[in-house]
C-alpha cells in the first residue's frame, strides 16, 4: 500500500471522460486507501457512471444544484483531491480557498487558448492546425489556474469537432494516469499560465454565428460546418444560409465528394447544394427548409 497524502478523492462530472476517470480512480484507491466519492451534477451520461461506481462500489452523491454542490464542498472536512472531468460545475472562491480542498479539471483545450465551453469547435473554426487537452489546478477565475499537464493532437482539414472531441478525451486520460501517483504523493507545482489577453468562450455562442453565405469560399462553409458537428445531440443546431431565390434552409448532411465534372463553382438544386472545395473535391450539402 502506497503512503497518500490525501484521506479522500472526490470525483465530478458527466459523460464517457468521468467513466475513464472513476475506473482508475478505483485502482488507485485500492493501492492508496483513500475514500472515493462521485458527485452527478449533470445527467448526461449518468447511466454508466452509475453502473461503474455500482461495480467498483464508489458512493454517488447527486447534486443537480449547484448551491447543493457548493455546500457539500463546503462542509468538506478531510483532506481532499477534487477531480473535475467533464463538469459543468464553477467552483467559487469559498470552495477553492479551503485550505483541506486540492481542486484540479480537465479542459478540451491547450489553455490559455480557448478557455470556456465547447474550445473543440473554436480550434476547429480558427483553422487551429493542434489542439489537445490540458489539467490545471482550478481558481476562481474559470480556466486560469496553473497547468499541471498537456497534450497535444493535430487537426486536419477534414477533423469534425466530434471527432477532435474524443481524441482528446483519450489524451485527457493519458494524462491523468501520467501525473495521478505524483498528485497522490506529494505537492505538485504547475506552471502558471498567461491569461491577460485571452477571451472567454461562453455556451450560448455558436462559430460563426451558425450561418454562412453562399458566396463565402468552399473551404471556409466546410469549416464551419465541421466545428459545428458534434453529431446528432450536438448543443449548436443545424448551419443556416439563404439560397440565391430567399429562401432560408438548414444543413442537414455534408461531407467532400470526388468532382465528377470538370465544371467549378456552385450549383444549387432542389435538395442540395454543390461548391467546388479544391482542384479534385466539391463539398456537397443537403438542405431543407428551416422550421
Amino acid at each position: 500500500m502506497g503512503s497518500c497524502r490525501f484521506e479522500q478523492v472526490i470525483v465530478i462530472g458527466c459523460g464517457n471522460i468521468v467513466c475513464t476517470v472513476l475506473l482508475y480512480m478505483a485502482r488507485l484507491k485500492e493501492k492508496y486507501s483513500f475514500d472515493l466519492l462521485y458527485i452527478c451534477h449533470e445527467t448526461q451520461g449518468l447511466n454508466a457512471a452509475e453502473g461503474i461506481c455500482r461495480e467498483e462500489q464508489i458512493p454517488i452523491l447527486s447534486l443537480f444544484e449547484r448551491e447543493g454542490v457548493t455546500a457539500f464542498l463546503t462542509n468538506v472536512l478531510k483532506k481532499t483531491w477534487v477531480v473535475s472531468a467533464g463538469n459543468y460545475y464553477i467552483f467559487p472562491k469559498k470552495v477553492v480557498d479551503k485550505e483541506n480542498l486540492t481542486v484540479t479539471n480537465f479542459h478540451n483545450a491547450l489553455l490559455p487558448k480557448y478557455p470556456g465551453r465547447n474550445a473543440p469547435s473554436w480550434a476547429i473554426y480558427y483553422n487551429e492546425k493542434e489542439s489537445g487537452a490540458t489539467w490545471h489546478f482550478v481558481t476562481s477565475d474559470v480556466d486560469a489556474g496553473r497547468i499541471i499537464w498537456q497534450g497535444k493532437c493535430s487537426i486536419n482539414k477534414h477533423t469534425r469537432a466530434y471527432e477532435l472531441t474524443q481524441r482528446i478525451m483519450e489524451l485527457a486520460q493519458q494524462g491523468l494516469e501520467s501525473f495521478a501517483e505524483d498528485m497522490l504523493n506529494r505537492e505538485v507545482p504547475g506552471t502558471a499560465q498567461n491569461v491577460c489577453q485571452r477571451k472567454m468562450y461562453y455556451s450560448y455562442e455558436v462559430p460563426g454565428a451558425g450561418r454562412f453565405s453562399l458566396e463565402d469560399s468552399a473551404e471556409d462553409i466546410y469549416r464551419l460546418l465541421r466545428a459545428m458537428d458534434y453529431g446528432k445531440f450536438g448543443p449548436f443546431g443545424r448551419a443556416v444560409t439563404q439560397l440565391p431565390d430567399g429562401r432560408t434552409v438548414e444543413i442537414t448532411r455534408y461531407k467532400p465528394v470526388p468532382r465528377s465534372e470538370d465544371e467549378r463553382g456552385i450549383f444549387v438544386s432542389d435538395a442540395q447544394i454543390v461548391m467546388s472545395l479544391d482542384e479534385q473535391t466539391d463539398l456537397l450539402l443537403k438542405y431543407k427548409a428551416k422550421e
